[in-house]
């Protein structure tokens, strides 16, 4: 089990009444009992964060819902405008009357898909739970421009670890190491027991 809870908190900036933070609980086809009868991704559950008295509030369901399910909780700790994510519904809503997809049941999670992100913040994706290779990755960030310290944290994950980082050269970084940076992704929230079972 993960719970990286605590961690993530101090990245979670709820000064602009316009931004929120989204949270999903879903399932991962590797996850899934019997892998090959699943689409790629299952969402169980959303939430739209905009502030930490609500993420406390529903911190319990959010943790049972993932044990139930054995499901994964992920977030995305750069913002999201919830005007951005309206206008971006407005967009995909006329393409769908448009092309006479008359289904909007995913409308809202597939528009917070391809809305911008309002953050900064990167990650950079290492599968695998060895430290000489976290600190050659950590390294390989490091040297690259801009010059300066720009892990903001280290986040364990199920296969090893994810590395919340500040902008840099992406170009450079690639001739050093075969970690995937992510620029808009979410991290790992909480990992459940009840997945284990399944491996």
């Amino acid at each position: 089990m993960l719970n990286n809870l605590e961690l993530l908190k101090p990245f979670l900036d709820f000064s602009d009444p316009d931004s929120f933070y989204y949270l999903m609980i879903l399932k991962r086809k590797k996850d899934q009992e019997v892998p090959e009868n699943h689409q790629s991704v299952r969402i169980i559950k959303t939430y739209s964060i905009s502030s930490m008295e609500y993420l406390n509030q529903k911190w319990s369901e959010i943790v049972q819902l993932s044990e139930l399910f054995k499901a994964r909780v992920y977030i995305n700790v750069n913002p999201t405008s919830h005007r951005k994510v309206t206008l971006q519904m407005m967009k995909d809503l006329a393409s769908r009357v448009f092309d006479e997809h008359w289904d909007t049941s995913r409308l809202y999670d597939y528009s917070m898909g391809t809305a911008v992100s309002n953050g900064n913040i990167w990650v950079v994706d290492l599968d695998v739970h060895d430290l000489d290779t976290l600190a050659g990755v950590k390294e390989s960030i490091y040297s690259c421009k801009p010059i300066g310290d720009k892990i903001l944290a280290v986040i364990p994950t199920p296969q090893g670890y994810h590395l919340l980082t500040k902008r840099f050269s992406v170009s450079e970084f690639e001739t050093k190491s075969d970690a995937e940076v992510k620029k808009a992704n979410p991290t790992i929230l909480y990992y459940p027991d009840s997945l284990e079972s399944i491996k």
